[in-house]
């Protein structure tokens, strides 16, 4: 699969598949501690606050690890699915799979981007409530919180509803605008005309016959492969920020967590991975100069 790889999302593509696949190969088996919040709020009322924040940090990072993994886990799905359809020369899988895939980077983004930074901003705090030791502040992260339930909770609710805002999902278009970038929109726009009945889902099996004529047309069969080609040429220049985000962004997450030595949550093959060249992670190293 390494050539299919990098035909479909360029040079890195090989050494981007073969991470998420070593990533994939390891996450299982981890237990997590989900606590009610009656739990936390009765510590909390009883003047238990050093428990009550502890608890509440290891559920916080407990989901950190889950969102992380599970978006690692989800993407990894689809590109298996992408690289799938190129080898099977099928147009119509390869766009839903594509499709997932953006609709699943975005998702994951929507909740993990802004986590690296402002968790790094109070992690050796976060790491001595969770160690029992003793801190100056009450530590909360409402920020956090909401957009870890929204990751894993969210849905399309009935208006009027009585859940918390977070619980409602946002439309496709909502979670991709943040990109900020024409050319995903564009590339999310023509999946969705493949994908969905639209016109042209059915014209690429028609072919003008001579070319420079509109009287006369061929039905064919064999356009696949020239049209799988086409959009990877087309879109090539998003194929790199799209795998950072869908892999890299929750590999960042699951090696900062390594920092706050929680043996359930610790994921030692992503300590054996260097990220010298992602500036994120040069960044949370200003913060943290522990991190590997």
């Amino acid at each position: 699969m390494e050539n299919v790889a990098n035909a479909i999302f360029g040079d890195i593509g090989e050494d981007e598949i073969f991470l998420v696949n070593e990533l994939a190969r390891t996450l299982q088996n981890f237990k997590y501690e989900f606590f009610s919040t009656d739990e936390i709020s009765d510590l909390l009322l009883n003047e238990k606050v050093s428990e009550g924040m502890k608890y509440y940090w290891i559920e916080l990072l407990n989901r950190l690890h889950f969102a992380s993994s599970t978006s690692i886990l989800r993407n990894q799905r689809w590109i298996r699915g992408i690289l799938n359809s190129y080898v099977d020369q099928n147009y119509y899988t390869f766009a839903a799979s594509f499709r997932g895939l953006l609709e699943s980077v975005a998702d994951s983004t929507d909740s993990l981007l802004q986590i690296p930074n402002n968790l790094a901003d109070i992690a050796y705090m976060v790491r001595d409530i969770v160690h029992n030791k003793p801190v100056k502040q009450f530590v909360i992260a409402k920020e956090l919180e909401e957009k870890l339930m929204h990751y894993s909770h969210a849905r399309k609710l009935e208006k009027n509803n009585q859940f918390p805002k977070y619980f409602n999902a946002k439309s496709n278009q909502d979670y991709l605008q943040q990109f900020n970038d024409p050319q995903i929109k564009d590339c999310y726009s023509e999946l969705c005309e493949i994908t969905h009945p639209a016109a042209r889902s059915v014209l690429f099996f028609l072919t003008n016959d001579p070319p420079d004529q509109d009287k006369h047309w061929v039905l064919v069969n064999d356009q696949d492969s020239l049209q799988i080609q086409v959009f990877c040429f087309k879109f090539k220049q998003i194929m790199p920020k799209i795998l950072y985000l869908g892999i890299n962004l929750p590999l960042i997450n699951l090696k900062l967590l390594n920092f706050f030595e929680l043996p359930n949550i610790t994921t030692p093959i992503v300590n054996k991975l260097g990220m010298k060249q992602v500036q994120l992670w040069n960044d949370l190293k200003q913060k943290i100069p522990e991190l590997d």
